[in-house]
């Protein structure tokens, strides 16, 4: 069997994560990540595509913009969006989800202080319902540090309370 040499990067979340691997295992860092790449390639395209993606937007999420982005494809892929495109040019642009409007404040609003991002959820005006209501809203705070996978939990677990079925 022809081995190649190759050199990669990776980060020293994962760098550790092999190391550990590999002490645990008994075997050596090359052998845990062939395994795991054998492991990998087994899985279909659309698992493959999102591993990969995944991995590829946490590293994206050490800028403000970055993070946006991030809670955005996620958050619409959590509520089943198939088809939505986040443009970094609409920053402060409302999103629609699911009869409820997603936007970022901009730094330093309502509380938000330098480096806080501000998640701002609001029901969608419907003026089709009577009697007319005062839509509900609320504002999240996170950091650069926190888990985008647990803000777009909590941002999701409050459109599917108060949002609609309309896929608007």
């Amino acid at each position: 069997m022809m081995t190649m040499k190759r050199s990669i990067s990776l980060t020293d979340t994962t760098d550790e994560t092999l190391a550990n691997l590999s002490a645990s295992t008994g075997f050596t860092p090359s052998d845990v990540t062939e395994a795991a790449l054998l492991h990998f390639a087994t899985l279909n395209a659309v698992d493959l595509k999102r591993s990969v993606a995944q991995v590829v937007d946490a590293k994206r999420v050490s800028t403000l913009a970055g993070w946006r982005g991030l809670f955005l494809r996620q958050l619409a892929e959590t509520l089943g969006f198939q088809n939505f495109v986040y443009d970094s040019r609409r920053v402060f642009a409302p999103y629609q989800f699911n009869g409820c409007q997603v936007v970022f404040l901009l730094p330093n609003i309502r509380g938000a202080e330098d480096g806080t991002l501000a998640v701002h959820i609001m029901e969608s005006v419907r003026l089709d319902i009577k009697p007319y209501r005062q839509p509900e809203n609320a504002t999240l705070f996170y950091t650069l540090e926190d888990s985008v996978a647990r803000a777009v939990g909590e941002a999701a677990a409050w459109i599917n309370t108060h949002g609609d079925a309309r896929g608007d």
